[in-house]
């Protein structure tokens, strides 16, 4: 009872300032004197930062290449956050590897694995270093891209994220084929092959 009254109170108060501005608010504009840009409120600041995956890709060869590190990094993120609605957002509904095995089948193993023991990937361990357009087909809205990144050592951590586990890879330097197909909004992978690994 003694902690309610004193957050009553305060969204009482809260309340009859906003409502107080509002109707000042209101009334400047009514009058033609809209407020000076000092006296407005600041822009609220966004809720995640810009970044690659955040920032739009576009159907250009530009925002094929965009795309395409757009999806790396969310892969990266699904395993990081466990969210199998990032992986399937990343691939087409067809999408395979060299081997013939599907994208996404692959991706959801590992994510659930990471779930049953209630572990995750820390951070992004694959740095791209080039990308560059290998063929680009308008009219069919696909686009070959030649990928280029370091695959750094792994950590999983737990759910108090402790590390628990270090992928060591021998692998420094990957080279991949990536097949994208623009959906009208998006880049989409739908081929990723081994060109050569060192």
């Amino acid at each position: 009872m003694t902690t309610s009254r004193p957050r009553t109170l305060a969204g009482v108060v809260l309340g009859v300032a906003l409502a107080t501005t509002a109707v000042w608010l209101a009334t400047q504009l009514l009058r033609g004197n809209p407020p000076s840009s000092s006296t407005q409120p600041p822009s609220p600041a966004p809720t995640t930062a810009p970044t690659a995956t955040t920032a739009a890709s576009a159907f250009t060869r530009e925002g094929a290449v965009a795309g395409l590190r757009i999806i790396v990094r969310k892969r990266l993120e699904a395993f990081n956050t466990l969210d199998e609605a990032v992986l399937r957002s990343i691939y087409t509904a067809d999408c395979r590897l060299a081997n013939g095995a599907a994208c996404l089948k692959g991706d959801l193993e590992t994510l659930r694995n990471l779930q049953r023991k209630n572990q995750r990937l820390h951070g992004y361990p694959n740095t791209v270093t080039a990308i560059k357009v290998l063929s680009w087909e308008p009219t069919i809205r696909t686009a070959v891209l030649r990928l280029e990144y370091q695959a750094l050592a792994a950590e999983i951590v737990n759910s108090k994220g402790e590390v628990v586990g270090v992928e060591k890879r021998n692998v420094r330097r990957v080279v991949d084929q990536v097949n994208l197909v623009w959906d009208g909004s998006q880049w989409r992978q739908a081929f990723a092959g081994r060109v050569s690994s060192s």
